[in-house]
C-alpha cells in the first residue's frame, strides 16, 4: 500500500483553487455556478468545500439529498419545500440565480456566501433606519405643504374659524414631529460616520497584517509524502497496488 499526499489551496469559501500534485501544482477555475472543466485532485476538490461527483461531475448537497450541476446551472431534481416554501418558486434553481452573493450546502435554503462582521450588521441596520426616517421626513414635508396650502387658500377675514385654528394647531404638531425625526436622523447618520471610520481603520489593519510574508512553516507542508507497506505478512506481486490520497487545506490568503 502506498499513501500520497496533496496540498489545496482554498478561498474563504473553501473552494479548491490549486492542487500540489507529485508531479507539479494544477490550478483550477470555476465559473460563478462552479462549473470546471476537469477534476484536478479527485473528487475532494471542489466548488465551495462540497464534494464532487465523479460519475455526473455534479456536487451532493446535503449529504446527497439533491446533486447540483454546475453546467447546467440548476438541481436535477426539485425542492420537496418548493414552490409555497423557503425554496423559492423555482424548485430548480440554485441560490436563487445569485451565486455570487450566496451559496447553498444543503440544497435547501441558500445562505450569504461569507459570514457577515457585527460592523457590517450594524452599518447595514444603521443605514435601513436613516433610510426610514428619510422618508418620514418627507411625508411630513408633503403634509406641511399641504395644510400650508389649505391655510393659505381659507379666507382671513374677521376671527379666525375654528377649521382654521385647528389647521394651524396640526401644523405646528407636524412641525415639532419633523424637528424630532431630523434630530434622529442626525444621531443616526453620527453613529454611522464613527462606525465607518472605525471599520475601515480595522480593515487597514487587516491588509497590512495579510501584505506581510507568508510564513515559511506553510512550504514545508507542501512536501510531498509516499510510504510503502512494511508489513511482514506475504503479499502477492500481481495484485494491483492500493494508494490511498490525502489532502491537507488551508485558506488561501
Amino acid at each position: 500500500m502506498s499513501v500520497s499526499s496533496s496540498l489545496l489551496q482554498t478561498d474563504l469559501q473553501y473552494s479548491a483553487l490549486a492542487a500540489m500534485l507529485r508531479d507539479g501544482s494544477r490550478f483550477i477555475a470555476y465559473t460563478v455556478y462552479g462549473a470546471s472543466p476537469v477534476i484536478v485532485a479527485g473528487t475532494l476538490t471542489g466548488f465551495d468545500g462540497v464534494v464532487r461527483d465523479g460519475c455526473l461531475g455534479g456536487y451532493l448537497l446535503g449529504n446527497g439529498y439533491r446533486v447540483y450541476s454546475p453546467m447546467l446551472m440548476r438541481f436535477y431534481s426539485a425542492d420537496q419545500v418548493s414552490p409555497f416554501g423557503r425554496g423559492g418558486v423555482n424548485a430548480y434553481a440554485y441560490c436563487q440565480g445569485d451565486p455570487v452573493n450566496y451559496r447553498d450546502d444543503s440544497g435547501r435554503v441558500r445562505k450569504p456566501a461569507r459570514k457577515i462582521s457585527l460592523s457590517e450588521f450594524q452599518l447595514a441596520s444603521l443605514a435601513s433606519l436613516a433610510k426610514e426616517l428619510t422618508k418620514e421626513i418627507s411625508i411630513l414635508d408633503e403634509q406641511l405643504e399641504k395644510s400650508g396650502r389649505l391655510l393659505r387658500s381659507s379666507p382671513s377675514r374677521g376671527a379666525p374659524s375654528s377649521a382654521e385654528k385647528s389647521l394651524r394647531e396640526s401644523m405646528v404638531q407636524l412641525q415639532l414631529k419633523r424637528h424630532e425625526v431630523e434630530k434622529s436622523l442626525v444621531t443616526v447618520n453620527n453613529e454611522s460616520a464613527k462606525l465607518s471610520q472605525s471599520t475601515s481603520a480595522t480593515s487597514s489593519e487587516s491588509e497590512s497584517q495579510a501584505s506581510q510574508p507568508t510564513s515559511p512553516t506553510l512550504a514545508l507542508i507542501s512536501v510531498q509524502v509516499r510510504q510503502s507497506s512494511s508489513s511482514s505478512v506475504h503479499h502477492d506481486p500481481g495484485a494491483p497496488r492500493q494508494v490511498k490520497e490525502h489532502y491537507f487545506v488551508y485558506p488561501g490568503r
